[in-house]
């Protein structure tokens, strides 16, 4: 897809082309993370004008890819509450390994809490990932809440919102990967709260999209939206050496080309 894109677009250099040729190929294959009713053939239809839209998109090349990335930050300052400590190691463990491939032992010993007083604080590890999940839910919806009261414009707001999500997903401490990853290893009750809630935060963005889009149907808008939600959140899981540096304003330039919405300023 990359050699494809640079022999219609000499104007990028072989990471602009990889970062878009994943960036079309995550909305191709959204339909896996997401059900949503659509005609087949107008869902295809759909996909593919937003694929076609990430490969014209004017955001790259971007300057900001073209400077040295970031020297990677110290490992931080560590919580100073114990439960803090184990949600903080827990996450990135699930990210990295998967829910059922981590031990609470390897959850204590990497926040540094040995033996049994890692269940003084949290039961078992899916109570730890109930935690993380509720939090982050929350999270969500603290940062839409921000950008719809700091927003003039639906088109505006939609970037914002895009954005922040975008910043979200690349943190290392972020559990919004695992919305979608492990969501159906939770209890039942828990299942249909935490669902409830992406739920709630895809209807705002696709409430968003059709004051931008009224050309888009009920039916259409949450494809779309799905589409581009799922493109950031593959992208924010790439390698560093596949993706480079992709700051969470690009990603969010990217997603209004796909949604097709030109305000990104």
């Amino acid at each position: 897809m990359a050699a494809a894109i640079r022999a219609q677009r000499p104007d990028l250099d072989e990471g602009d082309a990889v970062l878009l040729g994943w960036c079309a190929l995550a909305v191709l294959v959204s339909p896996s993370y997401h059900r949503r009713d659509l005609p087949r053939p107008r869902f295809e239809e759909l996909l593919s004008s937003q694929a076609a839209a990430l490969c014209r998109s004017g955001a790259l090349p971007s300057a900001a890819r073209q400077e040295p990335p970031e020297e990677p930050a110290a490992s931080g300052l560590s919580h100073h509450s114990r439960r803090e400590a184990l949600l903080a190691a827990a996450i990135p463990l699930f990210k990295e390994r998967g829910f059922q491939l981590v031990s609470m032992e390897e959850i204590g010993a990497a926040a540094g809490i040995a033996g049994p007083s890692i269940y003084n604080h949290f039961a078992s590890k899916t109570e730890i990932l109930t935690a993380a999940l509720h939090r982050e839910t929350e999270v969500l919806h603290f940062a839409l809440a921000r950008e719809l009261a700091e927003s003039r414009t639906p088109e505006e707001a939609l970037r914002r919102v895009v954005h922040s999500y975008a910043a979200l997903c690349g943190m290392h401490s972020s559990a919004v990967p695992l919305l979608v990853s492990e969501l159906s290893t939770l209890p039942p009750e828990r299942q249909q709260s935490a669902h409830q809630a992406q739920v709630d935060f895809v209807a705002e963005c696709v409430a968003l999209l059709r004051r931008c889009r009224p050309d888009l149907s009920e039916s259409e808008a949450p494809v779309a939206i799905s589409a581009v939600l799922t493109m950031v959140l593959i992208v924010s899981r790439l390698p560093r050496s596949i993706r480079g540096t992709t700051p969470p304003g690009l990603v969010a330039a990217l997603a209004m080309d796909a949604l097709g919405v030109g305000d990104r300023r």
